[in-house]
């Protein structure tokens, strides 16, 4: 009787009617889904850096978003976004940078932009697409959005907005010249020992792709390219698509496409020696 009475409820109050349907449809996808929700744990954090102060027409501002997780560097495969920006808006250059500290990897994506009106804009979520190497299930990961906002300066007195800008220019100027120096010194300390580990990568891989072995071919042309050529993320991606083929279809690539790759490696290897 009481279970007879629980029935009906459910079937005559359409609050409680809504909220049976709402448990049921939770039960199933516990059911019948535990997999992509457990996976979903596990994918990388993504992040969208928007300046907080308010800026000005004409004047260039940053962009960034990050991707980063913690664990292997090859665990997962990601796509490089393609953010939307608002019309108002011109972007002047894009640069990538991949970082480690400790177990946290970071890929750290940044956009140049330029806003050419004045106003409040939205920077929409930016969706970035992932999936684990032992999966072939493409997933992705959105980003909060941001809000900017774009001020006029007429306001100001003349010489407070000339000292501004050649604030900023010194401190650009400090930053561009506080980077070289440390990428040059950085290229100083290390270049024998990287020169030998390079060489030793490309070597690897002529090796394997004489023996046929593709898979190790692009796995380990994969590894030289990061270092080899660490901006370039069309020669990383190439070849990471060229390994998930063979890992999941077992297809196998052409000679000339890997023989390209070993070339452009050795050209690379060149450039540090």
């Amino acid at each position: 009787m009481a279970a007879r009475e629980s029935s009906k409820t459910c079937f005559t109050k359409p609050r409680h009617r809504r909220l049976c349907a709402c448990l049921r449809l939770l039960a199933a996808l516990t059911i019948l889904t535990p997999g992509p929700l457990s996976f979903a744990q596990n994918l990388p954090r993504v992040e969208l850096e928007c300046p907080s102060a308010v800026l000005r027409p004409a004047t260039p501002f940053e962009l960034r978003v990050i991707v980063s997780w913690e664990g292997d560097a090859e665990s997962h495969v990601i796509v490089p976004p393609e953010p939307v920006f608002p019309e108002s808006f011109s972007l002047r250059s894009s640069s990538f940078e991949a970082t480690v500290s400790n177990s946290l990897h970071q890929l750290i994506y940044r956009f140049m932009l330029v806003p050419r009106q004045t106003g409040r804009f939205t920077i929409y979520p930016v969706d970035i697409r992932c999936w684990p190497r032992n999966s072939s299930t493409e997933l992705s990961r959105v980003t909060k959005e941001c809000a900017v906002t774009v001020a006029d300066a007429a306001w100001l007195p003349q010489k407070k907005v000339s000292a501004a800008a050649a604030a900023i220019m010194l401190i650009i100027i400090a930053v561009g010249f506080y980077w070289s120096k440390k990428r040059a010194a950085f290229v100083r300390s290390s270049a024998q020992p990287a020169v030998e580990a390079n060489d030793s990568l490309v070597q690897q891989c002529r090796r394997e792709l004489l023996q046929g072995d593709y898979a190790a071919f692009y796995s380990t042309a994969l590894k030289a390219a990061r270092v080899l050529m660490p901006t370039d993320q069309a020669l990383h991606n190439r070849i990471a698509a060229s390994l998930e083929r063979i890992r999941f279809s077992s297809a196998k690539p052409s000679a000339e496409d890997a023989d390209h790759v070993l070339q452009q490696l050795e050209r690379a290897l060149k450039r540090t020696t």
